[in-house]
């Protein structure tokens, strides 16, 4: 009777085990295709902002050239209407100022004269303190800051698309220690792979958590 009684106590122990190890087979199985999806998700995401990066700088070149254009195009304006003032052609000045200058340039100039008048030293409308700035430099800047922004949005994304990648490749051990667990007979082996397979298992839980909020 002690003798069936041991035996009884063996088999639920087993049993116990191989319970044990069902449920981390489960629960690695499912966080593995969840980490999966994740990574896919991600993963589409890194891309796509990468490609928006792209397209931002193409954006920023484009402007940055239309910007260097108008900059000599104004230049040419101002130095045509200092030409004229110093040969008192007071008319064609007028005209100049009047029709052709741009909004940014005429603020510009308005600068340069209040600094002249004042005493500061301001060499040209276009000096580094100088107020100037085109419509097109204006975009430049903001397509560098979106650029700069799909970047940082990107990477984070590629990062946590890593990390899941990382855990479902964990994960991967929890399940072939616990389907190693299942078919083993031997206490200890079987005590082994049980103990494997569930700190894997949290390992694989801390990388997927790092996906989650990183």
């Amino acid at each position: 009777m002690t003798q069936t009684a041991t035996t009884d106590a063996d088999d639920a122990t087993e049993y116990r085990w191989e319970l044990i190890s069902a449920v981390l087979l489960g629960l690695a199985t499912l966080l593995t295709a969840f980490c999966a999806l994740q990574s896919a998700a991600q993963g589409g995401i890194s891309q796509s902002q990468s490609a928006l990066g792209a397209r931002q700088l193409s954006v920023a070149v484009a402007f940055d050239d239309a910007a260097a254009q108008a900059l000599v195009a104004d230049q040419g304006l101002f130095l045509r209407y200092v030409d004229a003032e110093q040969h008192d052609d007071t008319r064609f000045a007028n005209y100049v100022r009047t029709t052709l200058f741009t909004p940014e340039l005429e603020q510009a100039v308005r600068w340069w004269e209040r600094a002249r008048a004042a005493g500061r030293t301001a060499y040209s409308p276009f000096d580094a303190s100088s107020p100037y700035g085109s419509a097109d430099e204006a975009g430049a800047n903001r397509a560098i800051t979106r650029r700069v922004q799909a970047q940082k949005v990107g990477e984070r994304a590629g990062t946590r698309s890593d990390r899941f990648n990382q855990a479902a490749a964990i994960f991967a051990i929890t399940l072939f220690a616990a389907g190693i667990a299942v078919i083993v007979r031997h206490r200890s082996i079987q005590l082994a792979f049980v103990a494997t397979a569930l700190a894997a298992l949290l390992a694989g839980a801390a990388f997927m958590t790092a996906g989650l909020v990183g």
